[in-house]
């Protein structure tokens, strides 16, 4: 009995993934590229030739499969072994996601995440294709393993060595997420003074000072073993800070990929496109002879002239990043009919029910909100990228697994008085 739930996992996961491999709804088979070509460098052992263009861990991630797969074999066959090697890695995630909700929380919370996470199974879907969010989930589970025992003793402890690792390597796979580093900062100052987590004050100061230390130390070795010495990511941000500050700027609902085929006539896509052109007529073809300082000034002055917009922008963005859509399927020869809308508002009612479900429980523990960061915590910390930065809606992916375990303990310990009030209403009707 105590093994169906486990079972469960591995036979749905794997149902899934044989009917995402047979469909059009999946994304890129390799990604941008980087993490496959990264694995196969070091498998093969020219790390002369090592581009690292975003986390080291993303591609160390990805040398298991390459390596059992055989380097001689073809891009298919990684391919294959990739996203075999992905799913038992989801399998082992949300095993542990159930094991820490249902030793915390209880039985019903824990099998209620399980339902959650195949009622949108996203962590399958990106399993299909060689990027990090794969690894992003497994750092995430084991986050919450060590949060959910961490703070029940004042004790340094296992649990608290283990959420410093998860959190340190979860920050390179997603450097988004960065912003955590500045909020277990905030933490470590409350718990000076806050009386309920007082008592944890030198465990939030460990967690702040090592979860940056080892950040920054991935970082630099990073770089150290980049070819191109981070100068690919330096190019980014300042690509990144143009595009996002036309991202959803006069076109709040046009969602569609940056390209220049299918956004031919889009006014934020021209508008970016002449900000472009005039950086690399002032700047050189790849700003070299600009650091980022002419960026971030340039990027604060139009935020500035620009107040309301930026503030709707924001908005946008966030609607855009909680919104389950697929652009690649839109943009895959598939036309936009009746099913296409159904499917879309049926996922995003289950969707946007159990984010209303998750805000509930944040304000159902409101007395301890504080304790509660982790939820609250990878909820916000990647806005400070999304709205500075591009925005995408798999960089909130690190989210969703928490966002689920919320509603799942909220509808656990809520559920007969949710059930009363339909009840009454309906036979007041």
């Amino acid at each position: 009995m105590k093994s169906i739930p486990y079972i469960s996992i591995i036979f749905l996961t794997v149902l899934y993934s044989m009917i995402l491999y047979n469909s059009s709804l999946r994304p890129k088979p390799y990604g941008d590229g980087e993490y496959y070509e990264g694995a196969k460098t070091i498998v093969s052992g020219q790390y002369k030739n090592l581009e690292i263009q975003k986390g080291l861990v993303s591609v160390l991630y990805y040398v298991s499969p390459i390596f059992i797969s055989g380097l001689e074999k073809d891009n298919h066959t990684h391919f294959i072994y990739a996203i075999i090697w992905n799913q038992i890695i989801n399998i082992i995630s949300l095993s542990i996601i159930f094991f820490a909700t249902k030793k915390r929380y209880g039985y019903k919370a824990g099998i209620l995440v399980l339902i959650f996470s195949f009622l949108l199974p996203i962590h399958i879907y990106y399993g299909m294709g060689i990027i990090a969010e794969p690894a992003a989930y497994f750092f995430v589970s084991i986050a919450f393993l060590g949060w959910s025992n961490c703070f029940l003793t004042k004790r340094i402890n296992k649990y608290t060595i283990l959420l410093i690792i998860a959190l340190s390597l979860l920050l390179n796979v997603r450097q988004n997420y960065q912003a955590l580093i500045v909020i277990l900062f905030i933490l470590s100052l409350l718990s000076l003074f806050v009386d309920n987590i007082k008592p944890f004050c030198i465990k939030y100061w460990t967690l702040f000072v090592t979860v940056a230390l080892l950040s920054l130390s991935l970082n630099l070795l990073t770089n150290k073993v980049d070819m191109n010495r981070g100068q690919f990511k330096s190019l980014v941000i300042k690509n990144s800070l143009i595009l996002g500050r036309y991202q959803l700027r006069d076109e709040p609902f046009n969602w569609t990929f940056w390209d220049d085929k299918i956004r031919k006539g889009s006014v934020d896509y021209k508008h970016c496109t002449d900000t472009l052109l005039y950086f690399k007529e002032k700047c050189g073809e790849n700003f070299q002879n600009c650091n980022q300082i002419v960026f971030f000034r340039w990027l604060s002055e139009d935020i500035l002239n620009n107040k309301l917009l930026t503030l709707r922008q924001c908005f946008a963005k966030i609607l855009q990043t909680y919104s389950f859509y697929s652009s690649g399927m839109l943009h895959s020869g598939l036309t936009v009919n009746f099913k296409f809308i159904i499917f879309h508002v049926l996922i995003n009612i289950v969707n946007y029910s159990l984010l209303t479900l998750f805000i509930l429980f944040l304000i159902n523990n409101r007395s301890y909100i504080i304790n509660y960061w982790i939820f609250w915590g990878m909820v916000i910390a990647p806005y400070v990228w999304i709205f500075a930065l591009f925005s995408e809606s798999r960089y909130i992916f690190p989210a969703r697994p928490l966002i689920f375990i919320g509603a799942a303990v909220f509808l656990s310990t809520n559920h007969n008085k949710i059930f009363e009030k339909i009840s009454k209403n309906i036979y007041f009707k």
